[in-house]
């Protein structure tokens, strides 16, 4: 098993275990249940995206793992792309923050979490323009 697998199995516990804590078992539960169709949702979005911007594209699976391997030359088109989907994470939380409910909340942290690669790579993308812009004004 690849160190990064372990890690995503490991978050994944640890997630789990921290919403049934926090939030309780039936929103556990319930984000479970949704995490399918908010996958689905999530792919979508980053495909909706990736034709918005005209780039090319093909989508992969490998295991668990799916998604989309996108050619492009700007990064500011690979992190548009890459974090479309938190549109999901944002309207999950806005509906929590206005009715309470547990499972959104719960169901936007999940979301958040299957994310973490989505930004990560982001960051990485933008914090490398931001030094290369620097070194070029020196």
């Amino acid at each position: 098993m690849r160190v990064g697998s372990a890690a995503l199995m490991l978050l994944g516990l640890g997630l789990g275990a921290a919403i049934y804590t926090l939030l309780g078992p039936r929103a556990l539960s319930y984000a479970l249940m949704l995490a399918p169709l908010i996958a689905v949702a999530h792919e979508l979005l980053h495909l909706a995206a990736i034709r918005a911007r005209g780039l090319s594209h093909r989508f992969v699976a490998r295991g668990l793992m799916v998604g989309y391997v996108v050619e492009f030359d700007r990064s500011v088109d690979y992190v548009a792309c890459a974090l479309a989907p938190q549109l999901i994470t944002l309207g999950l939380a806005t509906a929590f923050a206005f009715t309470g409910i547990k499972w959104l909340a719960a169901l936007a942290v999940l979301h958040l979490a299957i994310s973490v690669n989505d930004i990560a790579k982001s960051v990485k993308y933008l914090l490398n323009d931001l030094l290369r812009d620097a070194r070029s004004r020196r």
